[in-house]
């Protein structure tokens, strides 16, 4: 006969607290509840406030994305003055980065539907504004305009934007447009889909992308940025895991991607060093002076 320890173990604990107690757990249990529901209607009432503030930032951000255009070298200088974001770019991605003058973070109004990253020719973004159709729209989905047309096509929950300057025939690259798409699936997991890019002969990111290299040899331990870019076709990532540099540059550099161009970042560190060192001064003056006062004393 197979004992039903747990059984046994709830009706000791029901025995030890007493009726009244068990009357008030079950009381407790309720309150619980309701609670959960009261924060489930906040989380619903936060999402819709986001989603507000996400389209009256929107103009802000495209204001900001003009005047950018105009800086010689923004985005890289940006990216390069990033203490994680930085250290991706090898010596040839900053040559590619030089060719890219806009980048733009479109938030949906499902923020929880996962976010795509695109890199788009600006030649080609101007022929489909011409003439796209709204079929062309879902797929190419990559302006303010654009995505205006095709917001319930597309299941995302940010667009990234990197647009070649027109000004500068791109070297490097055949495609139009570069897109990496995470999609958070009901499971837990993230749904992750990228280009392939279709590199120029001679180009690639293995051989560091560079048209003066002869034999096109790089060592293979040197990472590139748009291999990260490309990588992963399709790829599931584990519920609790997610792609850090989409993060990055969404939640911490699209923010204020002025503070890094102006190397804000660093001289926010400096100042922390510092107030640290002085710190460590003050407390190493106090220590000297506890110690004097003992010899006075002895």
């Amino acid at each position: 006969m197979v004992i039903d320890n747990s059984k046994k173990l709830k009706t000791a604990d029901e025995e030890q607290i007493g009726t009244g107690g068990v009357f008030s757990i079950e009381k407790l249990q309720e309150v619980q509840d309701e609670l959960e529901k009261v924060n489930e209607q906040a989380s619903e009432e936060v999402l819709e406030i986001e989603q507000k503030y996400n389209e009256i930032r929107r103009p802000v951000y495209e204001k900001r994305n003009e005047l950018i255009k105009s800086i010689p070298d923004f985005w890289v200088t940006a990216f390069l003055s990033h203490p994680a974001l930085g250290e991706l770019l090898n010596v040839e991605d900053q040559k590619i980065f030089k060719y890219l003058d806009s980048l733009d973070v479109e938030d949906f109004k499902d923020v929880t539907s996962g976010y795509s990253l695109t890199f788009v020719s600006s030649l080609f973004l101007k022929t489909l504004l011409r003439t796209g159709t709204l079929e062309d729209c879902t797929k190419y989905a990559s302006t303010a305009y654009i995505i205006s047309q095709c917001l319930q096509q597309v299941a995302a929950d940010f667009l990234l934007f990197f647009n070649l300057q027109i000004f500068k025939p791109n070297p490097y690259f055949e495609d139009t447009k570069l897109v990496k798409t995470y999609t958070f699936l009901d499971e837990g997991s993230t749904k992750i889909t990228g280009t392939a890019i279709k590199w120029k002969e001679g180009m690639g990111a293995a051989y560091g992308g560079n048209p003066e290299m002869k034999g096109n040899k790089r060592p293979a331990s040197e990472d590139s940025f748009f291999s990260w870019f490309s990588e992963t076709q399709l790829k599931d990532i584990a519920d609790g895991l997610s792609d850090e540099v989409g993060e990055i540059i969404k939640e911490d550099l699209w923010p204020n991607p002025l503070k890094y161009f102006n190397n804000e970042a660093d001289e926010e560190d400096s100042d922390g060093d510092e107030d640290t060192y002085q710190d460590d001064e003050d407390e190493e003056d106090n220590n000297d002076d506890d110690d004097e006062e003992d010899e006075d004393d002895g």
